[in-house]
């Protein structure tokens, strides 16, 4: 009886300790992995793509998650990167402010209100750092006319006590937003000074309006 009792105890406490840890899982694997982040990210963007019926509208809802998603001081000194280190705070501050209304624009442009699209993982996310908080998660889109290549360079980081993934660049068809328009930037730059760039820029999305 007494063997009966223990044995009891002892199965007690090893299902109560499975319990424990099944219920600590979630907690024990940490914040999202970069395929999760991205995910997530892209379910809002089919919401809005599918429920929204103008270009503003979807571009609005966009930036609504872009906000939390894309590092725009990471993503711009990226671009900037010959120039970055010389702006003082209130260029730097403008920088971000104007080049994250260019991002979202060029971004948003890729989906069509009252549309859908489907995604497609390249692999699964690939770790470029022994630490594992740098990773470049490949997506193909694929819409009913086209279909693009977009992958996101992303980071680890710590955003209200809390970590989160949070992309500084996306590659569109093997071609990066950062590199891209830091040549085209740069040369403004080095030509016309930096508030000729914040013109040109603030035209881009007008026109882009």
């Amino acid at each position: 009886m007494k063997a009966m009792t223990a044995v009891a105890f002892r199965l007690m406490s090893v299902l109560g300790l499975v319990g424990v840890m099944a219920a600590a899982t979630p907690a024990l694997a940490g914040e999202a992995t970069p395929k999760d982040r991205v995910e997530s990210i892209y379910g809002h963007v089919k919401k809005a793509a599918a429920t929204a019926t103008t270009q503003e509208e979807l571009t609005t809802a966009v930036t609504a998650e872009f906000d939390g998603f894309i590092d725009y001081e990471a993503f711009s000194a990226r671009t900037l990167k010959v120039t970055w280190g010389t702006l003082n705070a209130t260029q730097k501050a403008t920088f971000i402010d104007r080049f994250k209304r260019l991002v979202i624009r060029t971004y948003a442009k890729k989906f069509q209100p009252k549309t859908e699209f489907a995604v497609e993982y390249r692999g699964e996310p690939a770790f470029t750092n022994d630490a594992k908080t740098d990773a470049t998660v490949k997506t193909t889109v694929r819409g009913k006319k086209i279909a693009a290549d977009v992958d996101y360079l992303v980071s680890l980081a710590e955003i209200a006590g809390k970590k989160a993934w949070r992309a500084h660049d996306i590659i569109v068809d093997e071609v990066s937003m950062a590199l891209n328009w830091r040549q085209q930037f740069e040369k403004i730059i080095a030509k016309e000074g930096f508030d000729s760039l914040i013109a040109k820029i603030n035209k881009k999305i007008e026109k882009s309006e």
